[in-house]
């Protein structure tokens, strides 16, 4: 059931009046965040509200990332504090966020199972009311308080587009800090923390323990103080940018990487290069092939660079499969039935017994060798079916291996004085003065 929206009146003059930070909302700004909210998701008006009394999980790794230097995923410090000023309105959910909400419930359930684990729903209650005096405006909505064995965890879930990895961001790792954090202020005896992502491609969630961390536990805390007053006071933080210093390398070290660099630009070079001239030499070898492959059939026995082939059977390893059976006290025969072939074994000897011989009632069947001696006498053009299909598979190079591997070096050499030009060589040496790159 959707809940009640009250009138802007009731926004303006009941609800945001109780904000901690009420004395720095502009009208303005109240009056276009409740028309948006209203607008893009009534049936959680209130909860919006709720968000706005303090920073939740979603907010604190933000903050956490901004007191440490770090970067964070999603939103910056500022933009926090927009939010909590209503200069800024919620983001309509978009189809991955319902995701996220549509499958919490099914990656709770599957990790509860496979970790033979209980979700304590009595003290998910007690963490609805949690509050810390000292730092008023930490809020806290955990997925789940989950108990293994006798450790009961802060446990949030998580459905990542990305397969999940043994390391989670920032943002998550504070989110269950907190809720850590406001779980031993409230009496609540959870002393671990998980964050569970869900795995996509093998359909299970991978829990991650998470250690606890006093610098993270420190930037919470302060760094939540800090943004905290830019909220009351209605003011923005600085704004930080996240720039990698520049790393100095020894003589010896620049020497490498430059090498290295090189031998990269030409290995890629040359690879393109070499696919190219691979996929128009297959191209050419099929052309030849549908054009001539029948004309083959005359050349029985010669070693050419195909196979021709009309189709590839499979069948069960007779001895194997007979010592198999033999384990489980069954007879082949059990497991057979007659085919289209004689056994030539048994009629030999039923042949031999009567005085006859197997040629005898052998079908005979043009022989394309005699023929094809038949026409060359002749001169005549051998009886060959044009239409006949066919498919084809290069032969694997042995003998000629070292002969082809020294042809593809000198192409190689050759495409790569073309692209560097001929001063160049493949083993060039740099200059003893180099300078050291930066890495940023």
């Amino acid at each position: 059931m959707a809940e009640q929206i009250p009138t802007l009146e009731q926004f303006l003059n009941d609800i945001v009046p109780t904000l901690p930070q009420a004395s720095v909302i502009k009208p303005e700004n109240a009056i276009r965040w409740y028309n948006d909210v209203k607008k893009i998701d009534p049936d959680r008006f209130m909860w919006h509200v709720a968000r706005i009394r303090g920073f939740g999980g979603s907010d604190i790794g933000i903050i956490a990332a901004w007191f440490l230097n770090e970067h964070a995923l999603f939103k910056t410090a500022r933009d926090i504090v927009c939010e909590k000023l209503m200069y800024a309105s919620p983001f309509a959910s978009n189809a991955k966020m319902r995701q996220g909400t549509f499958m919490e419930e099914h990656v709770k359930q599957e990790f509860l199972r496979t970790n033979n684990a209980t979700s304590r729903q009595d003290l998910v209650a007690l963490m609805d009311k949690a509050t810390d005096p000292d730092h008023p405006w930490m809020r806290v909505s955990v997925d789940d308080i989950a108990q293994i064995g006798n450790t009961i965890y802060v446990t949030d879930y998580k459905t990542p587009t990305s397969e999940p990895k043994n390391e989670v961001p920032i943002n998550y790792a504070a989110q269950v800090h907190q809720g850590l954090h406001l779980a031993q202020k409230n009496n609540v005896p959870a002393t671990g923390m998980l964050v569970v992502p869900y795995s996509w491609a093998d359909a299970i969630p991978k829990p991650v323990l998470i250690e606890q961390d006093i610098n993270l536990m420190q930037a919470i805390l302060e760094g939540g103080d800090i943004v905290w007053n830019h909220v009351l006071e209605g003011k923005l933080p600085d704004y930080k940018r996240f720039e990698s210093q520049s790393v100095a390398y020894s003589v010896e070290s620049c020497e490498l990487i430059s090498k290295a660099q090189s031998e990269l630009l030409v290995a890629t070079a040359c690879f393109n290069v070499a696919s190219q001239i691979k996929a128009s030499a297959e191209d050419e070898l099929q052309n030849i092939l549908k054009e001539h492959a029948p004309r083959y059939a005359r050349f029985k026995g010669a070693r050419l660079p195909i196979d021709l082939t009309a189709a590839v059977n499979q069948k069960v390893d007779k001895d194997d499969f007979e010592q198999m059976l033999a384990e489980q006290q069954i007879k082949i025969e059990d497991l057979s039935c007659p085919d289209s072939y004689f056994d030539n074994d048994k009629l030999e000897d039923f042949l031999e017994e009567q005085g006859r011989t197997v040629q005898e009632f052998k079908r005979l069947k043009p022989d394309v060798s005699k023929i094809l001696e038949f026409c060359d006498a002749r001169g005549l053009t051998p009886p060959i079916d044009e239409s006949m299909s066919f498919s084809f598979r290069k032969k694997q190079i042995k003998a000629d291996l070292e002969e082809a591997t020294e042809v593809a070096t000198e192409r190689v050499e050759s495409i790569f004085v073309e692209l560097l030009g001929p001063s160049k060589q493949l083993d060039q040496e740099v200059p003893e003065e180099s300078t050291s790159p930066s890495m940023s």
